[in-house]
Protein backbone atom coordinates (compact mmCIF):
# COMPACT_ATOMS: atom_id res chain seq x y z
CA UNK A 1 0.00 0.00 0.00
CA UNK A 2 1.37 3.76 -0.74
CA UNK A 3 0.72 7.00 0.53
CA UNK A 4 -1.00 9.59 -1.80
CA UNK A 5 -1.21 12.66 0.04
CA UNK A 6 -0.90 14.09 3.39
CA UNK A 7 -2.76 17.02 4.68
CA UNK A 8 -3.06 18.97 7.95
CA UNK A 9 -5.44 21.73 9.20
CA UNK A 10 -4.74 25.02 11.45
CA UNK A 11 -0.55 23.45 12.12
CA UNK A 12 0.20 25.77 14.51
CA UNK A 13 -3.33 27.41 14.37
CA UNK A 14 -2.53 28.40 11.18
CA UNK A 15 -1.72 26.66 8.81
CA UNK A 16 -3.58 24.58 6.03
CA UNK A 17 -1.51 22.40 3.87
CA UNK A 18 -2.20 19.73 1.72
CA UNK A 19 0.79 17.47 -0.25
CA UNK A 20 0.02 14.93 -2.96
CA UNK A 21 2.66 12.71 -3.74
CA UNK A 22 3.90 12.13 -7.28
CA UNK A 23 3.79 8.31 -7.43
CA UNK A 24 5.24 8.20 -10.91
CA UNK A 25 7.94 9.49 -10.55
CA UNK A 26 8.26 8.86 -6.81
CA UNK A 27 9.99 11.80 -5.63
CA UNK A 28 7.82 14.83 -4.19
CA UNK A 29 9.48 17.76 -2.82
CA UNK A 30 7.91 20.33 -0.65
CA UNK A 31 9.17 24.04 0.07
CA UNK A 32 8.22 27.04 2.03
CA UNK A 33 9.75 30.13 3.61
CA UNK A 34 11.02 29.10 6.92
CA UNK A 35 8.55 28.25 9.84
CA UNK A 36 5.69 26.97 7.70
CA UNK A 37 6.33 23.03 8.80
CA UNK A 38 7.80 21.68 6.43
CA UNK A 39 10.12 19.18 9.01
CA UNK A 40 7.30 19.73 11.18
CA UNK A 41 4.95 17.47 8.83
CA UNK A 42 7.98 14.96 8.26
CA UNK A 43 8.08 14.41 12.19
CA UNK A 44 4.41 14.03 12.21
CA UNK A 45 4.21 11.62 9.58
CA UNK A 46 6.90 9.25 10.45
CA UNK A 47 5.64 9.73 14.59
CA UNK A 48 2.41 8.79 13.03
CA UNK A 49 3.82 4.85 11.79
CA UNK A 50 6.56 4.41 14.27
CA UNK A 51 5.37 4.96 17.47
CA UNK A 52 6.48 8.78 17.98
CA UNK A 53 3.26 9.58 19.07
CA UNK A 54 4.38 12.60 21.48
CA UNK A 55 5.15 14.29 18.03
CA UNK A 56 1.32 14.53 17.58
CA UNK A 57 0.46 15.72 21.03
CA UNK A 58 3.12 18.40 21.39
CA UNK A 59 2.88 19.93 17.45
CA UNK A 60 -0.52 21.69 17.70
CA UNK A 61 -3.36 21.22 14.64
CA UNK A 62 -6.69 20.46 14.33
CA UNK A 63 -6.43 17.28 12.19
CA UNK A 64 -3.65 15.31 10.03
CA UNK A 65 -4.80 13.25 7.43
CA UNK A 66 -2.99 10.57 5.34
CA UNK A 67 -4.57 8.97 2.53
CA UNK A 68 -3.42 5.78 1.10
CA UNK A 69 -4.02 4.07 -2.81
CA UNK A 70 -6.79 1.88 -1.84
CA UNK A 71 -8.84 4.73 -1.26
CA UNK A 72 -8.95 4.58 2.82
CA UNK A 73 -7.63 7.15 5.04
CA UNK A 74 -5.93 7.78 8.33
CA UNK A 75 -7.29 10.93 10.59
CA UNK A 76 -5.75 12.48 13.10
CA UNK A 77 -7.94 14.42 15.40
CA UNK A 78 -6.69 16.93 17.83
CA UNK A 79 -9.06 18.16 20.54
CA UNK A 80 -7.75 21.35 22.62
CA UNK A 81 -8.30 20.60 26.48
CA UNK A 82 -7.46 22.99 29.27
CA UNK A 83 -4.03 20.77 30.39
CA UNK A 84 -3.58 18.43 27.64
CA UNK A 85 -4.85 17.69 24.23
CA UNK A 86 -6.92 15.11 23.28
CA UNK A 87 -5.59 13.07 20.15
CA UNK A 88 -7.13 10.25 18.72
CA UNK A 89 -6.32 8.70 15.93
CA UNK A 90 -9.18 7.18 13.09
CA UNK A 91 -9.41 4.63 10.18
CA UNK A 92 -11.75 5.59 7.65
CA UNK A 93 -12.57 3.57 4.24
CA UNK A 94 -15.25 2.93 2.57
CA UNK A 95 -18.55 1.45 3.76
CA UNK A 96 -17.28 1.80 6.95
CA UNK A 97 -20.17 3.13 8.94
CA UNK A 98 -18.29 3.60 12.49
CA UNK A 99 -14.42 4.07 11.68
CA UNK A 100 -12.03 2.03 14.52
CA UNK A 101 -10.22 4.87 16.67
CA UNK A 102 -7.29 4.68 19.40
CA UNK A 103 -6.94 7.30 21.51
CA UNK A 104 -3.44 8.51 22.77
CA UNK A 105 -4.70 9.23 26.57
CA UNK A 106 -1.62 7.21 27.87
CA UNK A 107 0.82 9.92 27.15
CA UNK A 108 -1.18 12.61 29.29
CA UNK A 109 1.24 14.95 30.78
CA UNK A 110 0.03 13.54 34.13
CA UNK A 111 2.76 12.23 36.31
CA UNK A 112 0.07 10.49 38.08
CA UNK A 113 -0.51 8.37 34.94
CA UNK A 114 3.12 6.73 35.19
CA UNK A 115 3.90 3.16 36.35
CA UNK A 116 7.35 3.57 36.62
CA UNK A 117 8.93 6.34 38.71
CA UNK A 118 10.23 9.25 37.10
CA UNK A 119 13.60 8.96 39.26
CA UNK A 120 14.05 5.02 37.50
CA UNK A 121 13.34 6.70 33.68
CA UNK A 122 16.19 9.07 34.94
CA UNK A 123 18.58 6.69 36.47
CA UNK A 124 18.05 4.34 33.51
CA UNK A 125 18.50 7.60 30.83
CA UNK A 126 21.86 9.30 31.76
CA UNK A 127 22.02 11.67 28.98
CA UNK A 128 18.20 13.35 30.51
CA UNK A 129 18.76 16.68 32.16
CA UNK A 130 16.05 18.03 33.67
CA UNK A 131 15.11 22.06 32.75
CA UNK A 132 12.07 22.08 34.18
CA UNK A 133 9.15 20.10 36.19
CA UNK A 134 7.93 18.78 32.45
CA UNK A 135 10.90 19.06 30.03
CA UNK A 136 14.10 17.61 29.48
CA UNK A 137 17.34 18.04 27.39
CA UNK A 138 18.51 15.07 25.72
CA UNK A 139 22.23 16.07 26.14
CA UNK A 140 23.58 14.39 23.43
CA UNK A 141 21.23 15.47 20.68
CA UNK A 142 20.13 18.66 21.61
CA UNK A 143 16.49 17.35 21.67
CA UNK A 144 14.26 18.90 23.67
CA UNK A 145 11.49 16.77 25.21
CA UNK A 146 8.37 16.97 26.77
CA UNK A 147 7.46 14.72 29.66
CA UNK A 148 4.98 12.94 27.00
CA UNK A 149 8.11 12.27 24.84
CA UNK A 150 10.07 10.99 28.04
CA UNK A 151 7.76 8.35 29.01
CA UNK A 152 7.17 7.31 25.34
CA UNK A 153 10.70 6.57 24.32
CA UNK A 154 10.98 5.22 28.31
CA UNK A 155 8.58 2.63 27.05
CA UNK A 156 11.23 0.95 24.97
CA UNK A 157 13.83 1.24 27.09
CA UNK A 158 12.20 0.27 30.45
CA UNK A 159 9.77 -2.71 28.95
CA UNK A 160 11.85 -5.37 30.20
CA UNK A 161 11.40 -4.36 33.54
CA UNK A 162 7.88 -2.45 33.35
CA UNK A 163 4.86 -3.27 30.56
CA UNK A 164 3.91 -0.53 28.56
CA UNK A 165 0.43 0.88 29.56
CA UNK A 166 -1.22 0.44 26.65
CA UNK A 167 -1.04 -1.89 23.27
CA UNK A 168 -2.16 -1.11 20.12
CA UNK A 169 -5.31 -2.10 18.34
CA UNK A 170 -4.73 -4.90 15.71
CA UNK A 171 -5.85 -2.58 12.75
CA UNK A 172 -3.55 0.06 13.42
CA UNK A 173 -1.00 -2.97 13.81
CA UNK A 174 -1.73 -3.79 10.31
CA UNK A 175 -1.65 -1.15 8.75
CA UNK A 176 1.89 -0.15 10.02
CA UNK A 177 2.99 -3.00 8.80
CA UNK A 178 1.54 -2.35 5.48
CA UNK A 179 3.60 1.10 5.57
CA UNK A 180 7.04 1.65 5.87
CA UNK A 181 8.40 5.09 7.16
CA UNK A 182 12.25 5.80 6.65
CA UNK A 183 13.30 9.53 8.23
CA UNK A 184 16.51 10.99 7.29
CA UNK A 185 16.81 13.58 9.51
CA UNK A 186 19.65 16.63 9.21
CA UNK A 187 21.54 15.20 12.09
CA UNK A 188 22.95 12.28 10.24
CA UNK A 189 26.52 12.52 11.01
CA UNK A 190 26.63 10.88 14.52
CA UNK A 191 25.10 7.07 14.91
CA UNK A 192 24.25 5.09 18.24
CA UNK A 193 23.98 1.70 18.79
CA UNK A 194 21.18 -0.45 18.20
CA UNK A 195 19.31 -0.02 21.73
CA UNK A 196 20.32 3.53 21.30
CA UNK A 197 18.18 3.81 18.18
CA UNK A 198 15.26 2.16 19.52
CA UNK A 199 15.30 4.95 21.99
CA UNK A 200 16.93 8.29 21.44
CA UNK A 201 20.61 7.37 22.84
CA UNK A 202 20.23 5.48 26.37
CA UNK A 203 23.07 2.48 27.13
CA UNK A 204 22.50 0.93 29.97
CA UNK A 205 26.33 -0.65 29.51
CA UNK A 206 27.26 2.84 31.48
CA UNK A 207 26.41 6.49 32.06
CA UNK A 208 26.96 8.36 29.20
CA UNK A 209 26.15 7.94 25.28
CA UNK A 210 28.37 5.89 23.09
CA UNK A 211 28.17 8.06 19.80
CA UNK A 212 29.89 7.13 16.66
CA UNK A 213 30.72 8.53 13.41
CA UNK A 214 27.83 7.76 11.40
CA UNK A 215 30.28 6.72 8.23
CA UNK A 216 32.49 4.82 10.24
CA UNK A 217 29.01 2.29 11.67
CA UNK A 218 27.92 2.34 8.12
CA UNK A 219 31.27 1.22 6.57
CA UNK A 220 31.30 -1.53 9.44
CA UNK A 221 27.54 -2.53 8.47
CA UNK A 222 28.31 -3.21 4.83
CA UNK A 223 31.21 -5.31 5.85
CA UNK A 224 28.79 -7.79 7.75
CA UNK A 225 26.08 -7.38 4.60
CA UNK A 226 28.64 -8.62 2.36
CA UNK A 227 30.42 -11.49 4.73
CA UNK A 228 26.89 -12.32 5.30
CA UNK A 229 26.06 -12.62 1.49
CA UNK A 230 29.46 -15.42 1.46
CA UNK A 231 27.91 -17.31 4.11
CA UNK A 232 24.81 -17.67 2.14
CA UNK A 233 26.74 -18.62 -0.33
CA UNK A 234 28.84 -21.32 1.38
CA UNK A 235 25.17 -23.10 2.83
CA UNK A 236 23.97 -22.80 -1.15
CA UNK A 237 27.15 -24.40 -2.51
CA UNK A 238 26.83 -27.35 0.53
CA UNK A 239 23.09 -28.08 -0.47
CA UNK A 240 23.82 -28.27 -4.39
CA UNK A 241 26.75 -30.22 -3.74
CA UNK A 242 25.01 -32.80 -1.82
CA UNK A 243 22.82 -32.98 -4.18
CA UNK A 244 24.70 -32.60 -7.48
CA UNK A 245 24.78 -36.75 -8.63
CA UNK A 246 21.31 -37.20 -7.87
CA UNK A 247 20.50 -33.92 -10.33
CA UNK A 248 23.16 -35.08 -12.87
CA UNK A 249 22.21 -38.56 -13.11
CA UNK A 250 18.54 -36.75 -13.67
CA UNK A 251 19.84 -34.52 -16.19
CA UNK A 252 21.37 -37.33 -18.45
CA UNK A 253 18.69 -39.80 -18.57
CA UNK A 254 16.50 -36.49 -19.55
CA UNK A 255 19.35 -36.09 -22.19
CA UNK A 256 18.24 -32.37 -23.60
CA UNK A 257 19.51 -31.14 -27.20
CA UNK A 258 21.58 -28.43 -25.78
CA UNK A 259 22.93 -26.43 -28.55
CA UNK A 260 26.87 -24.78 -27.89
CA UNK A 261 25.75 -21.38 -29.13
CA UNK A 262 23.23 -20.91 -25.82
CA UNK A 263 25.91 -22.30 -23.74
CA UNK A 264 28.81 -20.31 -24.34
CA UNK A 265 26.33 -16.84 -24.03
CA UNK A 266 24.98 -18.46 -20.78
CA UNK A 267 28.74 -18.85 -20.00
CA UNK A 268 30.11 -15.19 -21.28
CA UNK A 269 27.29 -13.94 -19.17
CA UNK A 270 28.42 -15.33 -16.07
CA UNK A 271 32.31 -14.65 -16.55
CA UNK A 272 31.07 -11.10 -16.80
CA UNK A 273 28.89 -11.13 -13.47
CA UNK A 274 31.77 -12.63 -11.55
CA UNK A 275 34.30 -10.29 -12.85
CA UNK A 276 31.39 -7.20 -12.27
CA UNK A 277 31.84 -8.70 -8.37
CA UNK A 278 35.94 -8.39 -8.52
CA UNK A 279 35.51 -5.02 -10.03
CA UNK A 280 33.15 -3.56 -7.72
CA UNK A 281 35.58 -5.44 -4.50
CA UNK A 282 32.98 -8.19 -3.46
CA UNK A 283 35.17 -11.07 -4.88
CA UNK A 284 38.80 -11.92 -4.81
CA UNK A 285 40.54 -12.82 -7.68
CA UNK A 286 42.18 -15.36 -5.92
CA UNK A 287 38.57 -16.61 -5.10
CA UNK A 288 37.67 -20.12 -7.00
CA UNK A 289 34.65 -21.14 -5.21
CA UNK A 290 32.77 -20.29 -8.13
CA UNK A 291 35.11 -20.94 -11.00
CA UNK A 292 33.27 -20.25 -14.39
CA UNK A 293 34.48 -21.83 -17.63
CA UNK A 294 35.38 -19.36 -19.72
CA UNK A 295 35.39 -21.31 -23.11
CA UNK A 296 33.47 -24.03 -24.75
CA UNK A 297 35.60 -27.34 -25.36
CA UNK A 298 36.39 -27.08 -28.92
CA UNK A 299 34.75 -31.01 -28.89
CA UNK A 300 32.04 -32.08 -26.65
CA UNK A 301 30.31 -35.08 -26.56
CA UNK A 302 26.04 -34.94 -25.97
CA UNK A 303 26.92 -36.30 -22.49
CA UNK A 304 29.96 -33.55 -21.57
CA UNK A 305 27.25 -30.84 -22.60
CA UNK A 306 24.92 -32.09 -19.82
CA UNK A 307 27.44 -32.07 -17.53
CA UNK A 308 28.59 -28.61 -18.38
CA UNK A 309 25.53 -27.38 -18.26
CA UNK A 310 24.52 -28.81 -14.96
CA UNK A 311 27.62 -26.88 -13.75
CA UNK A 312 26.46 -24.02 -15.22
CA UNK A 313 22.43 -23.70 -14.00
CA UNK A 314 24.58 -24.31 -10.06
CA UNK A 315 26.83 -21.39 -10.66
CA UNK A 316 24.64 -19.19 -12.01
CA UNK A 317 21.98 -20.33 -8.67
CA UNK A 318 26.02 -19.15 -6.23
CA UNK A 319 26.29 -15.87 -7.96
CA UNK A 320 22.79 -14.87 -7.73
CA UNK A 321 23.04 -14.65 -4.26
CA UNK A 322 25.42 -11.53 -4.89
CA UNK A 323 22.56 -9.89 -7.63
CA UNK A 324 20.93 -7.26 -4.73
CA UNK A 325 23.74 -6.61 -3.27
CA UNK A 326 25.90 -6.09 -6.52
CA UNK A 327 24.07 -3.70 -8.31
CA UNK A 328 23.25 -1.14 -5.09
CA UNK A 329 27.45 -1.52 -4.57
CA UNK A 330 27.79 -0.58 -8.21
CA UNK A 331 25.44 1.97 -8.00
CA UNK A 332 27.13 3.52 -4.63
CA UNK A 333 30.45 3.55 -6.03
CA UNK A 334 29.74 4.58 -9.21
CA UNK A 335 27.94 7.89 -7.34
CA UNK A 336 30.97 8.49 -5.05
CA UNK A 337 33.76 7.94 -7.27
CA UNK A 338 32.15 10.55 -9.84
CA UNK A 339 31.65 13.11 -6.67
CA UNK A 340 34.89 12.77 -4.22
CA UNK A 341 38.19 14.14 -5.46
CA UNK A 342 41.33 13.10 -5.47
CA UNK A 343 40.45 9.79 -3.28
CA UNK A 344 38.47 6.52 -4.22
CA UNK A 345 36.54 4.38 -2.50
CA UNK A 346 37.09 0.76 -2.15
CA UNK A 347 34.59 -2.22 -1.13
CA UNK A 348 35.61 -5.37 0.82
CA UNK A 349 33.84 -7.80 3.11
CA UNK A 350 36.29 -6.88 5.62
CA UNK A 351 36.17 -3.45 5.80
CA UNK A 352 32.81 -2.42 3.93
CA UNK A 353 34.32 0.31 2.60
CA UNK A 354 37.35 2.21 2.86
CA UNK A 355 39.28 5.62 0.84
CA UNK A 356 42.43 5.72 -0.68
CA UNK A 357 44.63 8.64 -1.88
CA UNK A 358 46.11 9.41 -5.48
CA UNK A 359 49.07 8.03 -4.02
CA UNK A 360 47.52 5.04 -2.94
CA UNK A 361 47.72 6.04 0.84
CA UNK A 362 44.50 5.16 3.39
CA UNK A 363 42.72 7.66 3.84
CA UNK A 364 40.71 8.03 7.54
CA UNK A 365 36.90 8.32 7.05
CA UNK A 366 37.12 10.45 9.66
CA UNK A 367 39.16 12.45 7.60
CA UNK A 368 36.35 13.48 4.52
CA UNK A 369 34.95 16.40 4.84
CA UNK A 370 31.46 17.29 6.13
CA UNK A 371 29.95 17.40 2.66
CA UNK A 372 31.81 14.38 1.95
CA UNK A 373 30.33 12.78 4.61
CA UNK A 374 26.88 13.95 4.53
CA UNK A 375 27.00 12.82 1.08
CA UNK A 376 28.09 9.25 1.69
CA UNK A 377 25.62 8.59 4.69
CA UNK A 378 22.57 10.13 2.19
CA UNK A 379 23.16 7.43 -0.91
CA UNK A 380 24.04 4.73 1.73
CA UNK A 381 20.80 5.54 3.86
CA UNK A 382 18.79 5.18 0.73
CA UNK A 383 20.73 2.30 -0.95
CA UNK A 384 21.03 -0.12 1.85
CA UNK A 385 19.11 0.92 4.66
CA UNK A 386 15.33 1.27 2.98
CA UNK A 387 13.20 -1.56 2.02
CA UNK A 388 10.99 -1.73 -0.92
CA UNK A 389 7.83 0.27 -0.99
CA UNK A 390 8.60 2.17 1.76
CA UNK A 391 8.25 6.23 2.03
CA UNK A 392 11.55 7.78 2.78
CA UNK A 393 11.56 11.03 4.44
CA UNK A 394 14.52 13.73 3.95
CA UNK A 395 14.88 16.55 5.78
CA UNK A 396 17.63 19.29 3.89
CA UNK A 397 19.21 16.63 1.62
CA UNK A 398 21.10 19.79 0.63
CA UNK A 399 23.49 20.60 4.25
CA UNK A 400 26.56 20.86 3.90
CA UNK A 401 26.74 20.05 -0.23
CA UNK A 402 27.95 21.32 -2.71
CA UNK A 403 25.55 23.49 -5.06
CA UNK A 404 27.22 21.23 -7.98
CA UNK A 405 26.58 18.05 -5.73
CA UNK A 406 22.83 19.66 -4.67
CA UNK A 407 22.14 19.92 -8.56
CA UNK A 408 22.93 16.32 -9.21
CA UNK A 409 20.87 15.23 -6.39
CA UNK A 410 17.93 14.31 -7.64
CA UNK A 411 19.25 12.71 -10.58
CA UNK A 412 21.13 10.30 -8.24
CA UNK A 413 17.74 10.08 -6.50
CA UNK A 414 16.10 8.56 -9.79
CA UNK A 415 18.36 6.44 -10.35
CA UNK A 416 17.98 4.82 -6.53
CA UNK A 417 14.65 4.81 -6.63
CA UNK A 418 13.97 2.75 -10.00
CA UNK A 419 16.73 0.52 -8.58
CA UNK A 420 15.10 -0.03 -4.95
CA UNK A 421 11.44 0.58 -5.48
CA UNK A 422 10.57 3.12 -3.33
CA UNK A 423 9.01 6.51 -2.67
CA UNK A 424 10.28 10.09 -1.26
CA UNK A 425 9.18 13.03 0.02
CA UNK A 426 11.49 15.35 0.80
CA UNK A 427 12.00 18.87 2.50
CA UNK A 428 14.37 21.63 1.28
CA UNK A 429 15.07 25.15 1.25
CA UNK A 430 17.49 24.78 -2.18
CA UNK A 431 15.81 25.73 -5.68
CA UNK A 432 19.91 23.73 -6.41
CA UNK A 433 18.12 20.65 -5.08
CA UNK A 434 15.05 21.29 -7.47
CA UNK A 435 16.99 21.98 -10.16
CA UNK A 436 14.70 21.80 -13.32
CA UNK A 437 12.32 19.28 -11.73
CA UNK A 438 9.74 22.38 -10.14
CA UNK A 439 7.30 19.72 -11.55
CA UNK A 440 7.96 17.66 -8.24
CA UNK A 441 7.49 20.15 -6.29
CA UNK A 442 4.51 21.46 -3.59
CA UNK A 443 4.47 24.98 -2.25
CA UNK A 444 3.32 25.34 1.13
CA UNK A 445 1.48 28.07 1.07
CA UNK A 446 0.86 31.11 4.13
CA UNK A 447 -2.91 31.04 5.92
CA UNK A 448 -5.56 32.65 3.66
CA UNK A 449 -6.77 36.51 5.14
CA UNK A 450 -10.00 36.45 6.61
Amino acid sequence: MRITEVSVTKLFGIFDHTIPLNLDDRITIIHSDNGFGKTTMLKMLYGLFNERYSELINIPFKEFRVSFDDNSALRVEQEEKRHFPKVTINLHKANMPEPPSFSLDFLSDDPRRLRVPLSVIEEEMPDLERMGSRQWIHTTTGEILSLAAVLERSYKVLERFYPRPYSLPEWLIKLKESINIHLIQTQRLRSFSENERESIGYSRSRKGTSVAPTVSKYAEELGKVIRQKFLDLASLSQSLDSTYPTRLVKLIADHPELADGILQSILSKLNEKRSRLEEIGIWDKEDKRVDVVPLLPKEMTGDTKVVLALHVQDVEEKLSVFDEIADKIGLFKEMIDKRFLYKSIVISKDTGFTFITQDGEALPLTALSSGEQHELVLLYQLLFKTKPDSLVLIDEPEISLHIVWQQDFLRDLQEITQLALFDVLIATHSPQIIHDRWDLTVRLEEPAIV
